[in-house]
């Protein structure tokens, strides 16, 4: 496999594992450097790397829970946020004086943190987490100082001026140009195979790096529901139970643990724990899955529900990927169901027009009654005429 799929397939749509690898990339590097230096640590060298020492394991603990447990990565995301800020904090007391500073590794310290606060939160929960760190760092400065720390303030608040605009630029930035869309999704032509819900299957598990798949379609016109799956699920149809439900049309994008008994859904526009699995919709109980993903299909011309399995490193990046994939399906299924009804509509004509006509010439035939009855003796007549005139020919040879 190449080393560009194998990047994509372990950190696209998952930027927990990008986020605590650079966790523990910036600690390993900071280590490094102040072991380095011979004038570091400033002050408590002993515990300065004892700091910097435990900062890499915590790290590497993070970067375990990350790659292995979406719903713990979620639970303790605010909680290592704080962390991090404080060992950046911290970090001031043990590295900085007016003689020496070092201040590079703390320019990408604070970049790693403003990233990771967008890509956690959004919005301006992203942004005031950023500011008052900016803001803690300026206070950091001052308070050293006023503890007789032999410190450069004007640098502490010169650097803190501009953290607080990279702040804004990062956080605007990220969240601008991270809007992150689901491929078009192209079916094929209506002659072709597969037919339209296994393309739509094939294309939700290509681009979500799934192993398996199911969907139910009701129409909002006719009665039933459509079933089907792909890989693992491929043979799920027959799993199905008849008296099984339509789609709940207020149902939201859940990443869902039965097992455990948890989940997570987007919820009024931003991710929601649920600590049990209530809201998880009976499709799921149905397919007998204990771990995925669900996802609403909610059309013009039907709803439905997606669900998938399998997918390596599943976070709840998903979710929110998850829904453009889900809108891409809803717009081609409805546009199916608009094809479907226009040809009905067609059909419908067309028997009309034959109805039409064929009511018409049974009218027309059944006001000339005479015309029509006298068609089998005027047929007599001309078969006589024809079995006459070879004896009147013969007759006057002889």
């Amino acid at each position: 496999m190449p080393v560009g799929q194998i990047a994509r397939r372990t950190f696209a749509h998952r930027s927990i594992r990008v986020i605590a690898l650079s966790r523990l990339a910036i600690a390993v590097l900071f280590g490094v450097w102040v072991r380095i230096d011979p004038m570091q640590p400033v002050r408590y060298p002993d515990a300065g790397l004892l700091l910097f020492e435990g900062y890499v394991l915590y790290s590497l603990a993070l970067l375990l829970v990350a790659w292995r447990n979406w719903w713990l990565d979620f639970r303790l995301s605010g909680p290592a946020y704080v962390g991090d800020c404080l060992i950046f904090l911290t970090a001031l007391f043990f590295t900085q004086s007016r003689e020496t500073d070092l201040i590079s590794p703390f320019t990408t310290f604070f970049v790693y943190l403003v990233l990771a606060a967008v890509l956690r939160w959004q919005g301006r929960h992203a942004l005031s987490a950023t500011l008052a760190l900016a803001a803690a760092f300026t206070l950091t400065g001052f308070g050293m100082a006023f503890y007789g720390i032999d410190i450069d303030t004007m640098n502490f608040v010169r650097r803190a001026s501009f953290m607080g605009v990279l702040a804004i630029l990062l956080t605007w930035f990220a969240r601008e140009r991270g809007i992150v869309n689901a491929p078009r999704f192209h079916p094929m032509a209506e002659h072709e195979e597969p037919d339209m819900m296994e393309q739509a299957l094939q294309y939700a598990m290509r681009n979500m790096d799934a192993s398996g798949a199911a969907l139910r379609w009701a129409r909002l016109e006719e009665p039933g529901i459509t079933l089907a799956g792909a890989g693992l699920l491929r043979d799920s149809s027959g799993l199905f139970p008849p008296f099984l439900s339509n789609p709940d049309e207020n149902a939201v994008p859940v990443l869902f643990d039965l097992r455990r008994d948890r989940a997570i859904g987007y919820y009024e526009g931003r991710l929601t724990l649920f600590d049990d699995c209530g809201e998880v919709p009976v499709l799921l109980n149905a397919l007998g899955i204990s771990e995925g993903l669900s996802l609403p299909l909610p059309g013009s011309m039907g709803c439905g529900e997606l669900v998938l399995v399998g997918i390596e490193g599943m976070c709840v990046d998903h979710v929110l990927f998850g829904r453009h994939i889900a809108r891409e399906i809803t717009r081609i299924l409805d546009e199916e169901e608009n094809r479907a009804a226009a040809r009905e509509r067609e059909l419908m004509h067309e028997r009309s027009s034959i109805a039409r006509d064929l009511h018409d010439s049974v009218v027309q035939s059944s006001r000339w009654p005479g015309r029509s009855s006298a068609l089998p003796r005027w047929a007599e007549r001309a078969r006589k005429r024809r079995t006459f005139r070879p004896s009147l020919t013969i007759s006057a040879i002889a």
